[in-house]
């Protein structure tokens, strides 16, 4: 059986990075992505992905706000936040507010 991901980005280069990562996987299947939170929702009126990438900087919304609705509306799909803030704050509201992890777009740096 295979995991649907979806992804949620204004980026259209965090989305094709992210869609050639995941292309080659035989356990996943790439179900598409939105550029905001209208598409998204719109998406998940017909679709039903496993597991959503949702950036919590959108145009439209806060992805804060979309992942809580889109837990309300669609308990069963997991949602990871994705950015490159690495705040604890922004972190924890993501967490907050429904998503079960947080991935980061760069890597920290070390010294």
């Amino acid at each position: 059986m295979k995991v649907g991901v979806f992804v949620v980005d204004d980026h259209y280069m965090v989305i094709e990075g992210i869609r050639s990562l995941l292309q080659n996987e035989k356990t996943l299947d790439w179900m598409g992505h939105a550029t905001n939170a209208e598409s998204c929702l719109s998406f998940l009126k017909l679709h039903e992905p496993d597991v959503i990438l949702m950036d919590v900087n959108l145009p439209d919304k806060s992805g804060i706000d979309l992942c809580k609705e889109v837990k309300q509306l669609y308990p069963s799909v997991a949602v990871l936040g994705l950015s490159t803030f690495n705040q604890q704050a922004i972190i924890k509201n993501m967490m907050d507010n429904g998503a079960l992890g947080y991935v980061l777009k760069m890597p920290q740096r070390r010294n």
